[in-house]
């Protein structure tokens, strides 16, 4: 009974960790990738300000 009880305690913490562990992997992902998002539109701002501009102009052009 004992060896159930301790095996059961083993198990239990290792799903606690093991939980725990894709918990941060998935706000670490997450915000990895909000912030490579952030970093492209900083880096190319005048090319998707540029691209924004010309498609409005475009749309006015074929009014």
């Amino acid at each position: 009974m004992k060896n159930n009880n301790e095996r059961d305690l083993v198990v239990m913490e290792a799903e606690e960790i093991i939980n725990n562990y894709i918990k941060k992997q998935s706000e670490f992902s997450h915000k990895f990738v909000l912030k490579k998002k952030k970093d492209f539109l900083i880096k190319h701002k005048y090319l998707c300000l540029f691209l924004m501009v010309s498609a409005v102009l475009f749309y006015f052009w074929l009014k």
